[in-house]
């Protein structure tokens, strides 16, 4: 009885850590099931010469009150007093907005992003700043706008280089020891967890990982300055109670300094560099939380450049129980992308950012031999194909699934298209809900171009997750 209030004191104390931990961005693994209440956070911003638009969406399940989006104007880590508000509509559960801000418009708003202040540097978008929503999470409602983004302006301050980074994990299955409760398993594991800007509120939304696998923790540092980004140096290293197996930089063995940091070297504007750091979970890890943080850095200027800190995390879990022969040899569900499509609506590309329709559409077929219940489909699209994931539209029912069984799923697509390449991806099963002889052919990556004066290209290529 001791060990039990023990261990329920212990699993409190965890919780409020990882609640009140000031850990900058944090993240969830997204395929949770939603809110009940709406969660407003912007997606990207694109400008041109006529307008800046802002995506916003509403990844709760209902729909948000009208409210309004505030701009306001920073000198580096300092407010300025130039600010102003935008109306924001009424957003359904699970859908997103576009709110356009004309540059050469009469509103306040306009004319803060036409006429940057002196020494601004970046504009701050803040969603709800009236505060009239009540949200799920109120701590994702910002986004920064660099200066660098906006058209020139004759006191713009001289270009600095900037990075940023991403995070996702990739996480192993188990091949000497599995549990029986694969189904669990199955449904947090993720092949790929990619970054998410939420807190980490409760373990039950976090993914698993076995005690004595070696976890590959990816981070890609960009470039996003208008000006080379010299001497950067990386701050990443594996969570305690795993051990550092390998770091890899391009590719290629990196070693670290005395102190812990890996060189990057140099990064000209847009162009990034992939590191890859493999950590085994020890056996001491297990049952706790294993917690990935990364940032980079550049010396090369006169005060050290950070890029935001991203972190991202798991559950470790103890192998308790062999899989039997007769639980291998059972019928079971195999859920498998079989074909995957992209229909645009314009025959050729006339410029930079206009406004762009295309249909995304999917064929979900059951390859098992056990009858597959309901579940759900999921879109992705990358502008830039950059590996950060733009538009998300939503998640499309898929019905019960007899064996060599198939659906059709498919989604319309709106938004203003930077001209270049494209990544999408579309999954069966997106919330795990099945048990499948094979997990990593749920879903499908293809890519397209759009170039002006030319039709929208296909390329196709099928990947396993």
């Amino acid at each position: 009885m001791h060990d039990h209030w023990r261990n329920l004191a212990v699993g409190i104390i965890v919780l409020f850590a990882l609640w009140s931990a000031p850990i900058g961005h944090s993240a969830t693994p997204k395929n949770t099931v939603p809110s009940m209440l709406p969660d407003l956070r912007i997606r990207f911003v694109t400008v041109s010469n006529e307008e800046a638009s802002i995506v916003v969406e509403n990844t709760g399940g209902v729909a948000s009150k009208s409210t309004d989006v505030w701009l306001m104007w920073f000198a580096g880590s300092r407010a300025l007093s130039s600010s102003a508000a935008v109306p924001l509509p009424v957003i359904p559960g699970l859908t997103q907005s576009i709110v356009a801000i004309p540059l050469e418009g009469s509103a306040e708003a306009s004319k803060i992003l036409r006429e940057p202040p002196k020494g601004g540097t970046r504009v701050r978008l803040y969603l709800d700043g009236s505060r009239t929503v009540k949200e799920a999470d109120e701590n994702n409602n910002d986004f920064y706008l660099e200066r660098s983004a906006l058209p020139s302006s004759a006191d713009e301050p001289p270009a600095q280089p900037m990075i940023d980074v991403s995070l996702w994990l990739q996480v192993p299955q188990s091949v000497s020891a599995q549990p029986v409760n694969l189904s669990q398993f199955f449904r947090n594991l993720l092949a790929f967890i990619r970054l998410d800007q939420r807190p980490l509120t409760a373990f039950a939304g976090l993914p698993e990982a076995f005690v004595g696998v070696d976890v590959r923790a990816n981070l890609l540092v960009k470039n996003t300055g208008t000006v080379d980004a010299n001497g950067i140096r990386l701050e990443f290293t594996c969570p305690r109670g795993s051990s550092e197996q390998s770091i890899m930089v391009g590719g290629k063995s990196a070693a670290r300094s005395a102190g812990g940091a890996v060189a990057l070297g140099n990064l000209a504007p847009s162009a990034s560099s992939h590191v890859i750091l493999t950590c085994r979970i020890g056996q001491s890890a297990a049952k706790t939380i294993l917690r990935w943080q990364a940032t980079a850095r550049i010396n090369s200027v006169k005060k050290p450049f950070y890029s935001p800190e991203r972190l991202i995390a798991i559950k470790a879990l103890p192998v308790e129980k062999m899989q039997t022969a007769a639980d291998a040899e059972a019928p079971s569900v195999d859920l498998q992308m079989d074909g995957v499509g992209f229909d645009p609506f314009v025959d050729v590309i006339a410029g930079d950012r206009l406004p762009f329709t295309a249909r995304f559409s999917g064929i979900v077929k059951n390859r098992g031999r056990a009858p597959a219940g309901p579940t759900r489909a999921r879109l992705r699209v990358d502008i830039a194909a950059d590996g950060q994931w733009d538009i998300v539209p939503g998640f499309t029912d898929i019905g019960p699934l007899a064996p060599d069984a198939y659906q059709l799923t498919q989604w319309t697509v709106d938004w203003k298209a930077p001209v270049g390449r494209y990544a999408f991806e579309v999954c069966s099963d997106a919330g795990n809900a099945q048990r499948e002889t094979d997990e990593r052919n749920n879903c499908a990556l293809e890519y397209f171009n759009l170039i002006v004066g030319q039709e929208p290209s296909f390329e196709e290529e099928l990947i396993d997750e």
